[in-house]
């Protein structure tokens, strides 16, 4: 099976598992690994790499097989049996210029703020891709209380001077910072980010929830460079 290396741009939140996904370095793609089960979730026991998750930064050798695409994700590859490497782990700073080169302002993912797509609409017409990077012009963050009872935690943010995007975090050291705080409106720094930092979002559509045939468009993960 191919072989690549893989640097993880998304390591977040998935139905018991995570999500990973980010940037194909052997083929210079997006990509995001998946499992056999039906949402593509990954386990520990898929990719853990000497009894850790994969983190973002790392840069991991996989064996991927077939590609598995949906309407909602392009970039899905099953991952096959072999265990995970770890090539090295990169100082943020040091893949800085490649994030930068990775932003895409323009992607379709960005074209309204609503955070929900209809599946319906893209199993008529795929989406292109569910991966992009942003570099956001601000940036903050909200807990609130939806109205069926769910607790959910969001980034507020903008790009360039377009419009405000609030979607949900997915992200985990994020996600566990704003786990315990009020409902309200926080800044940036609330979960450690330094001010004078460069951040970045890695974008992800996701799989169509059974509750209301949806996608929705998250935070999977907050890169400080």
């Amino acid at each position: 099976m191919p072989e690549v290396d893989l640097l993880v741009l998304a390591s977040s939140r998935k139905r018991g598992g995570r999500c990973i996904a980010g940037w194909d370095l052997t083929n210079e793609r997006w990509l995001r690994p998946v499992s056999s089960r039906a949402d593509g979730t990954l386990e520990q026991q898929h990719c853990s790499v000497n009894g850790v998750w994969p983190e973002v930064f790392d840069v991991v050798r996989i064996d991927i097989g077939a590609h598995r695409p949906s309407p909602y994700q392009s970039e899905n590859y099953v991952i096959s049996g072999t265990p995970w490497q770890l090539v090295r782990q990169h100082d943020p700073g040091d893949v800085s210029d490649l994030l930068e080169d990775l932003v895409e302002q323009d992607h379709w993912l960005l074209r309204n703020g609503d955070r929900r797509v209809q599946a319906a609409a893209l199993r008529a017409n795929p989406a292109p891709s569910s991966l992009v990077l942003v570099e956001p012009s601000s940036l903050s963050w909200r807990v609130e209380t939806a109205p069926w009872g769910e607790r959910q935690r969001k980034a507020d943010f903008r790009i360039g001077g377009g419009g405000w995007y609030d979607w949900s975090v997915t992200d985990i050291p994020v996600y566990e910072q704003l786990r315990g705080l009020d409902d309200g409106n926080y800044p940036r720094d609330t979960v450690g980010i330094d001010e004078d930092s460069d951040v970045f979002l890695t974008i992800s559509l996701s799989e169509a929830y059974q509750e209301n045939d949806a996608c929705y468009k998250l935070v999977a993960a907050v890169l400080e460079t």
